[in-house]
C-alpha cells in the first residue's frame, strides 16, 4: 500500500513539474523580447500601437489598446499581420510581455516564428466579438460628421 502511495505521489509531482516546465520566461529589454533567456524579437512602441517583429525584421504582430469610450468597452485589437487575422479583447488584459507570453505558451511562436497552424486556436481561445459602433458629433444643425 506504501509503494503504491508512493508511486501515486511521484507520478503526480512528475506531472505538476511538467507542467511548472512548460511555461516561459519573457523579459523585454531595450526593445528585445528573451524568451527563456534567448533573444527572439523585437518591439517597437509608439503612441498608436505596438509592433513585434521576428529576426527578420518583418513585422508579425500588432497590438493596440482602445479606451473606453459611451458607445463601447475598453479593449485590445491584436493583429497577425502577415495572415490578416484579428483579435478584439476586453476580457484579458494583454501587455507586451504577457502577449508574447501567451503566443509562446499556447505554441503560436515556435522557434521565433509565428506557427500559422496555431493562429485559428488562440483567435478562437481570445477572440471577443466587440462591436464597433460608428462615433457620431452633430456639428451644427445642417452638418453631421461620422467617424468610423
Amino acid at each position: 500500500m506504501r509503494t503504491i502511495l508512493t508511486f501515486c505521489f511521484l507520478a503526480i509531482l512528475g506531472i505538476s513539474g511538467n507542467a511548472f516546465a512548460q511555461k516561459s520566461d519573457v523579459k523585454i529589454k531595450k526593445n528585445t523580447v528573451y524568451i527563456n533567456g534567448s533573444e527572439c524579437l523585437t518591439v517597437d512602441q509608439s503612441l498608436a500601437g505596438i509592433s513585434f517583429y521576428d529576426a527578420n525584421g518583418e513585422e508579425i504582430v500588432y497590438m493596440q489598446y482602445y479606451d473606453k469610450t459611451d458607445v463601447q468597452p475598453a479593449y485590445t485589437k491584436i493583429v497577425f499581420v502577415q495572415q490578416g487575422k484579428v483579435i478584439t479583447n476586453q476580457s484579458s488584459t494583454f501587455t507586451r510581455k504577457g502577449l508574447v507570453r501567451q503566443l509562446y505558451d499556447g505554441k503560436v511562436i515556435s522557434g521565433c516564428t509565428i506557427d500559422e497552424t496555431k493562429i485559428d486556436g488562440f483567435v478562437a481561445k481570445f477572440h471577443d466579438n466587440i462591436p464597433t459602433v460608428p462615433q457620431v458629433r452633430v456639428i451644427n444643425a445642417q452638418e453631421t460628421v461620422v467617424n468610423d
